[in-house]
């Protein structure tokens, strides 16, 4: 099952030689709807629509990472949609981010959460992400492997998505690589396989190469901020139905590059 930033949830699978998916947890005025021509209704109730494949075939989640190439055909589908507003950040600030992805998490964490977006501005200019200069293309908090299905190997969008926004062009390359490729921060108690493959770091980035066009303190800035972003949605899943939480991942991830300095993002120059 995949859950998204906004809260919807999706899982599916196969059967009489078709695939099907499912999408519960929000209602239909809250999902975006892809007029896919591959899909069709079938079922329809409060918080939970199915959908059934018409053409047979086998329907698949995607395993990351995906090529490079499959980011550019994703694009040209997302700028075909027109979002009604701009990434809520431009809006509220990057410091609300925390309490729209996970209102339940503890006002501590949101402290912590808030001093750092106040570290990466100062430390890695975070704030002039929010120029209005900035050219805009459509943007999901979303984007990467998650939002595409494979029919008889082909990448297709799915039916729904979830809510699409105006955000800085960067933003989405940068989310996909994160999405696609990123996972940490490890702890030190990892199994020994891992610890061997990270070589040291608490981080891992997979086959990610990266030009020199992103080797720079702005950019970096921006990909710590959007793996907060990456950590807090994971998080939010997790303990969907619990109270007020700790955030244990993403503490240790602020820990580890505030207070520590840790790069991740320099690993890859």
């Amino acid at each position: 099952m995949f859950r998204f930033s906004t809260g919807l949830s999706l899982y599916g699978g196969n059967e009489n030689d078709k695939g099907y998916l499912i999408y519960e947890n929000m209602s239909e005025h809250d999902s975006l709807f892809t007029n896919s021509d591959f899909f069709q209704k079938h079922i329809s109730s409060v918080g939970k629509r199915k959908w059934d494949v018409k053409l047979k075939g086998v329907l698949r989640s995607t395993q990351k990472p995906l090529e490079e190439s499959v980011f550019n055909l994703f694009t040209k589908d997302l700028d075909l949609f027109n979002p009604r507003n701009v990434h809520p950040a431009f809006e509220f600030g990057f410091k609300n981010e925390i309490k729209r992805l996970f209102p339940k998490v503890k006002s501590s964490i949101v402290k912590k959460y808030e001093d750092f977006i106040t570290f990466l501005s100062e430390d890695f200019g975070l704030e002039q992400e929010l120029s209005a200069d900035a050219v805009l293309k459509v943007y999901s908090d979303d984007i990467g492997p998650c939002l595409l299905v494979t029919l008889n190997n082909s990448y297709i969008l799915p039916p729904e998505l979830p809510t699409l926004y105006y955000a800085p062009k960067e933003w989405r390359i940068i989310t996909w690589w994160i999405n696609n490729y990123f996972s940490g921060p490890y702890p030190d108690d990892s199994h020994e396989e891992i610890i061997k493959l990270l070589k040291g770091s608490k981080f891992y980035w997979d086959k990610l190469e990266i030009n020199d066009q992103f080797k720079n303190e702005k950019t970096e800035g921006l990909v710590y901020f959007m793996i907060t972003k990456f950590i807090i949605i994971y998080e939010a899943w997790m303990y969907q139905d619990h109270g007020s939480i700790q955030a244990k991942s993403l503490e240790y991830f602020i820990n580890l590059v505030q207070n520590k300095g840790h790069r991740p993002w320099r690993s890859l120059y």
